[in-house]
């Protein structure tokens, strides 16, 4: 079944949360899918492309992309890190992330 795309948003910031459990710096998110894949079960995903250049930007402050943990969007939601990679789409020169939203306790 192909995921259904709930939202998709462009040019957002995330807050970043390393894997020690702080919070750290904002990071620009260039684009940031929110889709479902089945609708048997309440589990929400998402895709976030983060361009090389805020990357970057965060390995300055002394954050490797490799500590992130999880990422809070704008409306304050959770979005565990699943997996990651550089992005496979030519001319989008950064790193993909696949996330599940945290359901809340």
């Amino acid at each position: 079944m192909q995921p259904t795309i709930l939202v998709e948003k462009n040019e957002i910031k995330l807050q970043v949360v390393i894997d020690s459990g702080d919070e750290s710096l904002e990071i620009k998110c260039e684009r940031f899918t929110i889709y479902s894949t089945e609708q048997q079960t309440n589990d929400t995903y998402a895709q976030a492309l983060i361009l090389n250049l805020h990357i970057a930007r965060s390995n300055e402050n002394g954050i490797s992309h490799k500590s992130y943990a999880s990422f809070i969007d704008e409306e304050k939601v959770t979005w565990d890190i699943i997996n990651s990679g550089e992005n496979p789409i030519p001319g989008d020169n950064g790193w993909r992330f696949n996330l599940k939203k945290r359901q809340e306790q």
